[in-house]
């Protein structure tokens, strides 16, 4: 008998399947017949009309435009039953009900304004000409709300890249990370095609896939489930690490991580330094978390096999290979580390960012919302930054801080209660998305501090 890891197919099934529209096709054959209808007035007003009243004329029909580009990309569901999901957000697919668009965002691959301007070059609109552009250009991904902060940080909020038109997905394809979309069985060929072109497109891994089976000789709760108590979605070894000098060999002669990924990259260089003990696979540049996924995934093989149940490792001898202390296995920080003052604060964000690739500073299943890192100030004020701050904020924070300085001030305003604690590192009090930081103590008037 075996132990086989619980088959991710069953929340993508709940995610793209499940609670689609019925009627989808009525959405869909309504919004392209009326955008018919627009353009074609379009075209028999566009000679007669002044110039000031043509710019009122194209801002409401453009408004009217936009409308039926969202009922379509809606038309099988704005999140569950679209066939359209991010790895990340898929990972927090359970929190749709509790989160909804506070977590998520509906975000159409090719940028509406530049669709609208591409409708409204058709001199005799058609709607057969307009399902094939709609069927392109028209549809929507749910991916996370730091991930769309991504996409407006790089530029690309309301615009393109090039050869964007002819694959509208390259625009996923980030410097710092890829957006990934989940393959499944619902998403149309053409852009099945257009997402294997862009590397955008994985393939989750089956129950029948023979690399993750394991023998019940060994100790099966070392191994996360895929959907914990905590409802956090993980695929790692999660018992006790294994030795500095255990020894290490490859199962694998090629990566078989994302191409494009941060993962990918690392598992190329300790794939090519060929390592032979624990020690020597983290000075090649790997990391704890890259040995408990490479356990589980059965891409290495340890001597001795730490997920024995009389494995003799010393627990001590993990901080002989992971030097930041205040990091866990996961790549989280440790909830209730404590820093005094901004610099310090600086510091640890920037070398979390280096160290570690969760989308959160903090567990989010188990403490979102909750306090993950301490930050002491004069005066004897005491802050929080909380657990579900995004990677996205802190990249923002680390590049206000280098401009501003470490020290620059912070304002004090009114959190959503009224109570005067919440805490944004912009001097002039606009807030950054994902930036989840309070006083303990409310302040009894807005200031800096």
């Amino acid at each position: 008998m075996e132990f086989v890891r619980p088959s991710e197919d069953r929340l993508l099934h709940k995610a793209s399947i499940s609670k689609r529209h019925e009627r989808a096709e009525y959405w869909i054959r309504s919004a392209i017949e009326l955008a018919t209808l627009l353009l074609r007035h379009r075209v028999s007003v566009l000679n007669r009309l002044e110039p000031a009243e043509l710019n009122v004329y194209e801002r409401v029909s453009g408004e009217l435009l936009s409308r039926t580009i969202w009922k379509y990309s809606e038309a099988h569901g704005k999140l569950r039953g679209n066939p359209f999901w991010s790895l990340k957000a898929l990972d927090h697919f359970d929190e749709v009900e509790r989160k909804g668009d506070k977590l998520f965002r509906h975000e159409h691959v090719f940028p509406q304004k530049m669709l609208i301007e591409m409708l409204r070059k058709f001199e005799n609109p058609e709607t057969s000409q307009l399902r094939l552009v709609y069927e392109k250009y028209a549809v929507a991904a749910v991916i996370l709300k730091e991930e769309d902060a991504l996409l407006h940080g790089s530029g690309r909020g309301q615009n393109t890249v090039p050869g964007g038109l002819d694959n509208p997905w390259l625009r996923y394809q980030l410097d710092n990370q890829q957006i990934l979309i989940v393959e499944n069985e619902l998403i149309p060929a053409w852009h099945l095609e257009k997402l294997r072109a862009a590397n955008l497109l994985f393939r989750l891994p089956s129950a029948d896939d023979t690399r993750v089976r394991v023998s019940t000789i060994r100790k099966a709760s070392n191994r996360k489930r895929a959907v914990d108590g905590s409802g956090i979605r993980r695929y790692y070894y999660d018992g006790p690490f294994p030795s500095p000098d255990a020894k290490l060999r490859f199962l694998v002669a090629n990566n078989p991580k994302v191409p494009g990924t941060a993962a990918w990259a690392r598992f190329e260089l300790y794939l090519r330094a060929k390592p032979a003990t624990v020690r020597e696979f983290m000075e090649a540049g790997g990391r704890s978390e890259d040995i408990r996924s490479d356990l589980w995934h059965e891409y290495i093989a340890l001597d001795p096999d730490p997920r024995a149940v009389n494995s003799d490792a010393p627990v001590t001898d993990l901080f002989t290979i992971q030097p930041a202390g205040r990091f866990g296995m996961d790549g989280h920080v440790v909830k209730g580390t404590r820093v005094t003052g901004k610099v310090e604060l600086l510091e640890l964000l920037k070398d979390w960012l280096d160290e570690s690739d969760v989308p959160t500073i903090g567990k989010v299943g188990d403490f979102g919302g909750s306090p993950c890192i301490f930050i002491s100030f004069d005066n004897n004020l005491t802050a929080v930054l909380n657990a579900d701050t995004s990677r996205a904020a802190v990249g923002e924070y680390i590049a206000y801080a280098r401009r501003r300085g470490a020290n620059a001030p912070w304002s004090v305003k009114p959190n959503r209660r009224g109570r005067i604690n919440k805490l944004t590192f912009r001097r002039n009090g606009a807030e950054t998305p994902g930036w989840y930081c309070y006083l303990r103590q409310p302040l009894p008037a807005e200031r800096e501090i």
